[in-house]
């Protein structure tokens, strides 16, 4: 309404679209010439559309926010009334378009619905990558110093507002630098410490059961990570514990975590009777709570390892010989940690970086106090390990 009664620019390329003199208002309004009852413009809001609407052009407007986007019940309420209410007003008329303007908000926000549907995606972003270097979008009005400093005071509120992005594209916990040298090949047999499994069990058991994932790690004598098998399903308790069982007999896993909640608690007492897995359960207390580490001192330690250049993920070429899709599940829930839409497969993974830091600053301390200083592989060797025979 505002453009079509006074901005100069559009009257000057459309002299002869002007105001009906009487459907003129806030919600619906015509322009003159308009012969039929229907009006060429509607305006409506997410929580009150009117049914039964059709429009040959419709223009869906910032229509998600931090409020609409907070629970999954909100989230699932604004999927609902796109797919229900909105997607119906242009779906039955020929020729019809739809368009969404929006700012990121949440990995389930209605970008994500649009995305879902295979719409076609434009992504401005204000910091733009151009044979290879940053510049910005617009550098009249913003220079690239000027993003930087915004992006440096808050990444999180920069990457939703300048960059269109849930979360900042190189990571808030995990750092995508740390992860960028991927494996191919597995260490040699002679460089293994041990093998390790890490598990994040499901919360609950019911219809509305969580995921549960597992890990494979091969940790190396010099405190290297391999993460080259990863297991999650929602599935019921009995073939959570099949899985469980079955990668560490698969994987010959001398440790394997479990954490010590919600089904994790049932696992480990059947196993506790199970002569092949009882001498390899590791029972993780989860960060946070009492007589474990707090999560931000988790992410310190994990953040060491990272730094050292020691996690690391297979590359392609390796998961396409193992059949593996699953890559791209993790850099989402790893990269978006923890505002992700899940985090079962990072619990899992810290987990286990944990653990192996652990053994790391054990070694370093037994190093220190023996004033050991041979060659570094044979350093390596001092520490006390004892594997768990396989079977």
């Amino acid at each position: 309404r505002e453009t079509i009664e006074n901005n100069a620019a559009f009257k000057a390329v459309f002299p002869k679209v002007m105001p009906h003199k009487k459907k003129w208002g806030e919600e619906e309004w015509k322009v003159r010439g308009n012969t039929i009852k229907d009006a060429n413009f509607t305006a409506m809001g997410m929580d009150g559309p009117s049914v039964g609407t059709r429009a040959n052009i419709v223009v869906l407007d910032d229509i998600s926010n931090a409020v609409n986007t907070g629970t999954p019940l909100q989230q699932k309420k604004v999927h609902d009334t796109l797919t229900e209410v909105i997607l119906p007003i242009a779906k039955f008329v020929p020729n019809s378009r739809m368009l969404m303007v929006a700012t990121r908000w949440h990995w389930a926000d209605g970008v994500a619905w649009a995305m879902k549907r295979n719409w076609q995606v434009l992504k401005i972003q204000a910091i733009q990558q151009v044979d290879g270097k940053d510049v910005s979008y617009w550098p009249e009005r913003v220079p690239l110093e000027e993003l930087y400093k915004e992006r440096e005071a808050d990444p999180k509120s920069f990457a939703r507002q300048y960059q269109n992005e849930v979360v900042p594209e190189e990571g808030l916990v995990f750092e995508r630098a740390w992860f960028e040298d991927r494996f191919s090949i597995l260490p040699q047999p002679s460089d293994k410490l041990l093998e390790l499994n890490s598990w994040d069990t499901a919360s609950s058991l019911g219809r509305n059961r969580s995921y549960t994932a597992g890990w494979a790690i091969l940790v190396t004598r010099d405190f290297h990570c391999y993460f080259h098998q990863l297991m999650r399903a929602q599935v019921p308790y009995t073939y959570m514990k099949m899985g469980i069982r079955r990668l560490a007999l698969d994987t010959r896993a001398d440790k394997v975590i479990i954490e010590k909640k919600s089904s994790g608690h049932a696992v480990i007492d059947e196993f506790a009777l199970d002569p092949e897995m009882r001498q390899r359960i590791v029972e993780w207390q989860p960060f946070g709570q009492k007589g474990s580490p707090s999560r931000q001192e988790a992410n310190e330690a994990i953040a060491a390892l990272g730094e050292q250049g020691r996690i690391h993920l297979p590359s392609d070429m390796f998961l396409r010989r193992i059949g593996a899709d699953w890559m791209p599940d993790v850099e989402r829930e790893l990269f978006s940690y923890p505002e992700g839409e899940s985090d079962d497969i990072v619990d899992a993974m810290c987990q286990a970086l944990f653990y192996v830091r652990g053994l790391q600053i054990r070694f370093e301390k037994q190093l220190i106090s023996s004033q050991y200083r041979q060659p570094q592989r044979k350093v390596y060797s001092q520490l006390t390990y004892q594997p768990v025979p396989c079977s």
